[in-house]
């Protein structure tokens, strides 16, 4: 309770007044003011706060925490390079067959995917080690045809163990050669590469002797099998069995099956006898040498999709078309040659047959 002399009243207010400024000191201080008041609001001494509680303004805070600067904000990271190799294939395959790194650019500061690289996959029949594991086409043939590859060959010089000789069909070190038909009559020969090849294009280039008979052939057959033998005399080994064939024929056995005379080059239907067990003739052409004058001869058939031409010592002789050709089936290849009245030693060597792509052989 307050004095109520006036004394009293006097003492207590100036005591009132004295507490006020004190608080009134503590404010400036708190606000950043000075305590002389110098530094109130309007003064020069301090800084002022904008109230937060109901004053509609905020308060400036450092945000740094202590004076360091600016938040941390993460960067992108930095690549070392502009670009660099890559490979996300096993290691070990690096570098082999067609595997290879390729190359991963930076953007943004981040390495991209891995561009251009070549991983292993599973082998094909085409030449290239796809898996990468060191080995060509490996396993990519069926067990009746291991070898994968664009040719088949056999100079002869020693015994061909992939050819099968049938009839009268021989090997002889005296040539070296295939000996087709020895100087007999009435026979008939023909050696065959083992297995059936896929056929669509190929080139085939072969050696040949003709000292008489009724000439010789060279034969694409689908009979099944490399054990095939044909008609002997002017069926040269090959008529009967079942395919096509270019003959070098060098007996006329009559316009009725299509010989023009005795020295022609002839496409012909082997599954189709013209009597007497000839071939039937799809087309002839009088060759413009002698095919059997005991020399040797080089031959070439190019074949493209049953489309044929024969050349003989860099003579074209005869082109032509199978009817009804249909690409991609498997033929067996090889030679035949006939004797009948008409007799003589007949024989083939250097023999290469090439295709433009890989495949089973």
């Amino acid at each position: 309770m307050l004095a109520s002399s006036p004394q009293a009243r006097r003492a207590a207010l100036v005591l009132l007044l004295g507490a006020l400024a004190g608080c009134g000191a503590r404010t400036m201080l708190l606000a950043g003011g000075s305590p002389s008041g110098t530094g109130g609001q309007g003064g020069s001494g301090g800084t002022p706060v904008t109230p937060s509680v109901g004053g509609g303004g905020s308060v400036p805070v450092d945000a740094s925490f202590g004076g360091g600067g600016a938040a941390p904000v993460d960067a992108a990271p930095l690549c070392p390079t502009p670009q660099e190799a890559c490979y996300t294939g096993p290691p070990a395959t690096l570098g082999v067959g067609v595997c290879k790194a390729g190359v991963r650019v930076c953007a943004d500061g981040v390495f991209g995917p891995c561009m251009g690289e070549v991983l292993p996959s599973p082998d094909v029949c085409n030449g290239l080690d796809n898996d990468c594991n060191g080995v060509l086409d490996q396993g990519t043939c069926s067990a009746l045809s291991e070898l994968c590859g664009n040719s088949i060959a056999t100079d002869l010089t020693t015994a061909p163990t992939q050819w099968v000789f049938n009839g009268s069909a021989s090997w002889s070190a005296a040539g070296p050669w295939a000996e087709l038909t020895p100087a007999v009559g009435a026979v008939s020969g023909t050696m065959i590469y083992e297995n059936p090849i896929v056929t669509d294009v190929f080139t085939a280039t072969f050696s040949f002797r003709i000292g008489g008979g009724d000439g010789l052939a060279f034969m694409i057959e689908d009979a099944g099998s490399a054990k095939e033998l044909g008609h002997d005399g002017g069926g040269m080994g090959v008529a009967g069995i079942g395919g096509y064939a270019v003959e070098l024929d060098t007996y006329d056995d009559g316009a009725a099956c299509g010989d023009p005379d005795g020295n022609h080059v002839g496409l012909d239907a082997l599954a189709m006898n013209c009597g007497m067990g000839l071939p039937v003739s799809l087309a002839a052409q009088t060759a413009s040498i002698n095919l059997g004058d005991q020399q040797p001869h080089e031959a070439v058939v190019q074949f493209d999709n049953g489309t044929v031409s024969v050349v003989v010592d860099g003579q074209g002789m005869l082109d032509a078309a199978i009817p009804g050709w249909t690409s991609g089936e498997a033929y067996y290849y090889g030679f035949g040659a006939g004797t009948g009245d008409a007799k003589g030693q007949q024989v083939v060597n250097s023999v290469s047959v090439q295709f433009p792509t890989y495949r089973c052989l």
